[in-house]
């Protein structure tokens, strides 16, 4: 996909377009992300079922809520707590109901939610 994405690139480059010392630095920061948090996930899977991971990737919007308080000095109202906790407690009970997942699943998971985190923001 990358590949295919800078060859269309060269081939559609529109006029006006900043140097690529302006945006090859973020771009690569996506992409690092993104790549990250997919070896995560293809991680995870290998080890669990995918009946087990899916759910746990709701935890996303737990941690966007956290940063969006914590970094960008969002205030969320009882509503949008209330959804919030009522995804991390589907999160729990999900997890909780085929057993604990290894450790290390939850690390690559973690790392799955923050590169979907890093995309987003």
């Amino acid at each position: 996909m990358g590949v295919a994405g800078l060859l269309t690139l060269a081939v559609l480059r529109p006029t006006g377009l900043p140097p690529p010392s302006a945006w090859i630095l973020p771009l690569a920061d996506a992409g690092g992300c993104c790549l990250a948090g997919q070896a995560g996930l293809f991680y995870a899977l290998q080890r669990v079922e995918s009946s087990r991971i899916s759910p746990l990737l709701g935890m996303k919007i737990v941690f966007l809520a956290a940063l969006a308080v914590a970094f960008a000095g969002q205030r969320l109202g009882p509503q949008q707590w209330l959804a919030v906790g009522l995804c991390a407690a589907a999160s729990w009970l999900l997890n909780e109901a085929g057993g604990r997942i290894p450790a290390r699943c939850a690390v690559a998971l973690f790392f799955t939610i923050l590169g979907a985190m890093i995309l987003l923001s």
